[in-house]
């Protein structure tokens, strides 16, 4: 095994896979026993089994979109400070246009 065992179950935990890879193991756990497989050897042939079937997730790229959507929400962040530093009231509506807005012009900027 290449991660311990706890690194594992901490890692498929973040993943969302512990439940379902944690019944996997149970499972060949019993499977490994039936065949006559002393506890202790059952116990390590299923963690390495299940790490083989649950290896990490490749890591998720970050979208062009996400990047853009965040620099319309800051840009929100930015103009309601403003505004409530000096006073003025937008509400939300118009707080919330504004960054639509600037968010058609950071696709336009950007050529898409």
């Amino acid at each position: 095994m290449n991660e311990s065992k706890i690194v594992a179950t901490e890692r498929l935990r973040r993943e969302g896979r512990w439940e379902e890879a944690s019944r996997f193991k149970d499972a060949a756990i019993r499977e490994f026993r039936s065949k006559g497989i002393k506890k202790a050897e059952a116990a390590e042939a299923a963690w390495k089994a299940m790490l083989e079937k649950y290896p990490p997730l490749p890591p998720v790229e970050q979208r062009a979109d996400d990047d853009h959507f965040a620099l319309c929400a800051r840009v929100g962040d930015l103009v309601s400070d403003w505004c409530e530093r000096f006073g003025v009231d937008l509400g939300d509506d118009a707080l919330a246009a504004l960054s639509g807005d600037v968010y058609l012009l950071a696709m336009e900027g950007w050529g898409r």
